[in-house]
């Protein structure tokens, strides 16, 4: 980073990290941990600066194997490869990126061929809800709230983390 000088885009060098995990605890030779703990504080020049522990063209990506050590009975469920429930998830968004749940084969494929098309450059934004709702306004004008305006569906404006590319 260019400490001084704001985020300079011309500077992009986006990456993704990809994570090839059991999603189980993490060990060491002395215990196993609950949490991944991230070293926030630095003895470096101007690590004040820097809030997360990742670059803002970062992306990581975890894939979670899940796979069974018997053939599943079922059939294979086609579509998008789910949102994994461990730890690291948490992290994958943060960043922008996302954890994936491999249960086959063929779910693994998808997934690689998923990251391939997802190195491109973005910015990773925290949007913060201020201030009350906007009034509702329908088609007669301010006060007629018979069908509501928003057009991203029924949810209500709201504090999110986004990828913006």
């Amino acid at each position: 980073d260019n400490y001084g000088q704001g985020r300079n885009p011309f500077f992009l060098e986006p990456s993704i990290l990809i994570t090839i995990t059991d999603g189980n605890k993490l060990t060491n030779t002395s215990s196993v941990q609950e949490e991944l703990h991230l070293p926030l504080n630095s003895p470096l020049p101007g690590s004040e600066l820097t809030k997360e522990p990742f670059r803002w063209d970062q992306r990581l990506f975890a894939l979670v194997l899940r796979l069974p050590g018997a053939p599943s009975v079922e059939p294979e469920q086609l579509g998008s490869v789910p949102t994994d429930e461990s730890a690291i998830t948490q992290m994958c968004e943060v960043t922008g990126g996302r954890s994936y749940c491999v249960r086959t084969q063929r779910m693994l494929n998808q997934c690689l061929e998923s990251l391939a098309q997802k190195v491109q450059s973005g910015v990773v934004i925290n949007f913060e809800k201020s201030g009350p709702d906007p009034p509702h306004i329908g088609e007669d004008g301010p006060g007629d709230a018979t069908r509501p305006v928003n057009s991203f569906g029924s949810q209500p404006w709201h504090s999110c983390h986004k990828l913006i590319y």
